[in-house]
């Protein structure tokens, strides 16, 4: 992402990186929320497996405000975790003297 007349350091000030990871199952799950006084701006989802394996099977909005992801085995029993992300902005953006307002597009169908 890129904002002109903005720097890399100044626009990373608005935006918010978390994550939350499950423990470790065969079928794992789970979700992160953004801070409040952030906008979610998207997610995703990373399976830590061993042995036969384990697959993602979901990694979708939950709601305007978190991201939620799980995986599977399949046939053989292979525990994992899964690690959910979600960026978050802040609402509000300062460049120079004018202050600008994020819009986030919400007809992904999440609810």
């Amino acid at each position: 992402m890129k904002i002109n007349d903005m720097s890399r350091s100044q626009l990373r000030s608005y935006i918010s990186l978390n994550t939350k990871t499950s423990s470790k199952t065969a079928h794992p799950t789970t979700s992160v929320s953004v801070p409040t006084g952030y906008r979610m701006l998207g997610g995703g989802i990373k399976v830590d497996w061993t042995g036969s394996g384990n697959l993602a099977t979901m990694s979708k909005p939950s709601g305007t405000s978190s991201w939620a992801v799980k995986s599977k085995d399949h046939i053989e029993s292979s525990p994992a975790t899964v690690t959910a992300y979600v960026l978050g902005i802040k609402p509000e953006i300062r460049i120079g003297n004018k202050y600008y307002n994020t819009f986030i597009y919400q007809g992904w169908g999440a609810g």
